[in-house]
């Protein structure tokens, strides 16, 4: 009882109270602060008064008398039995597993016992047993709970993105959903008379082919004409991407496709490295061709000074996926929230819609899909290019 009392005794010793060289801690705390003790006195004034009665008795004592005493009792039998009903909390036992408690508590090594003494337990194991026996909780370790805590955070972070990333994806979806619809609406009215521009322009340049200046103004009139009509086309496109047939496909077969139709330059070298024990999904093949096309185009443009281009597929048992990667100039960083915005395009006049990765994210997001782009056009950073990746169930979605 010295290692849990002994502040309590030097206080009373500083204030006087006990009178005593030497404290006095001899006497068990029965003996002390049992019910027989009718004074209010503080524990080790008690233990003081309890020792001058003791020293008292035995300076005043007949010693005659006692000896008389001792023969007279010498017989009379003091003895008592006890049943064991063993109460301590801490003994463990071979048969007692705590490991799944202690593992609950996120003790799981040496390093993680600390025995700190936040839970009013001395160690950790005293702690696991009184949870054995249905006297404390995993809650009550301090750094227990603050691990859990920290968790609890981490998860609430990560749910928070989510929910982020998920509100922009129906932002998006509903921005493009909107556009689709408009969309529609303009290439029809806009196609019927498109046609009879394009028809006249062509007759009236195959008329004036002696008057070369009336030619070269009928031949911008029929280049202009052809691209509001390309124009018109990726609209149809965009409105039309809420249709997909599923159908299993290679996936590297249609990859290759894709790289074969788009033409490469001859400063850029191509690759693809495929990663994929199992080449088969399902998905629209028309709609992803489009995919790769738009996405290699806008790769190859984006390397005007030459570079490489790096193909690379691969999945598991619930999706495929496939990335884009190229050296080229890399899109700034004020550029990237808009890259899928309808008619957003950093082209010049003339050679691009705003439609290619507009129509790319509708259809990847039909697949249940996703796509997202990783980009550095800061030199200092490092080396500059673009990689975007789709990835969309293996298993499409049948109506």
């Amino acid at each position: 009882e010295g290692r849990t009392r002994f502040l309590e005794a030097i206080k009373e010793f500083e204030n006087g109270q006990l009178d005593a060289r030497l404290l006095e801690v001899l006497c068990c705390e029965g003996c002390i602060m049992g019910a027989g003790m009718t004074t209010k006195e503080q524990e080790f004034k008690r233990r003081s008064r309890i020792s001058k009665y003791v020293r008292d008795c035995l300076k005043y004592r007949n010693q005659g008398q006692w000896e008389k005493d001792m023969v007279y009792f010498a017989d009379l039998d003091l003895r008592r039995s006890f049943e064991r009903d063993d109460k301590r909390v801490g003994i463990i036992t071979p048969d007692i597993d705590l490991r799944p408690i202690l593992e609950r508590m996120g003790k799981k090594s040496e390093s993680d016992f600390l025995n700190c003494g936040a839970c009013g337990y001395d160690t950790c194991l005293d702690h696991a047993m009184s949870i054995y026996r249905g006297l404390a909780e995993d809650e009550m370790c301090l750094p227990y709970t603050i691990e859990k805590l920290k968790q609890t955070n981490e998860e609430l972070e990560k749910s928070n993105s989510k929910l982020s990333d998920t509100q922009q994806q129906l932002v998006q979806s509903e921005r493009l959903a909107s556009m689709a619809q408009m969309a529609t609406g303009i290439a029809h009215e806009v196609n019927n008379p498109l046609g009879v521009v394009l028809m006249y322009a062509h007759m009236l340049k195959d008329q004036c082919k002696d008057d070369k200046q009336l030619g070269e103004d009928l031949g911008m009139i029929v280049e202009q004409a052809d691209r509001c009509k390309k124009i018109v086309a990726g609209l149809l496109n965009f409105a039309r991407q809420n249709q997909v047939a599923f159908e299993s496909v290679d996936l590297n077969e249609i990859v290759e496709k894709g790289l074969q139709i788009v033409e490469r330059p001859k400063n850029i070298a191509a690759e693809i490295i495929n990663q994929m024990e199992n080449p088969y999904c399902e998905l629209d093949k028309d709609q992803m061709v489009q995919v790769l096309v738009n996405l290699i185009s806008n790769a190859y443009a984006a390397m005007p000074d030459g570079g490489k281009l790096t193909i690379t597929t691969g999945g598991n048992d619930f999706q495929v996926w496939f990335s884009i990667a190229d050296t080229g100039i890399g899109i700034p960083k004020e550029n990237m929230p808009k890259l899928f915005q309808p008619f957003f395009t950093t082209k010049k006049m003339g050679k691009g819609t705003g439609l290619g990765l507009a129509v790319t994210y509708g259809i990847v997001k039909m697949h249940r899909g996703d796509i997202k782009v990783t980009s550095n056009a800061d030199l200092s950073k490092g080396p500059t290019g673009t990689t975007f990746t789709v990835a969309i169930p293996r298993a499409g979605r049948r109506e």
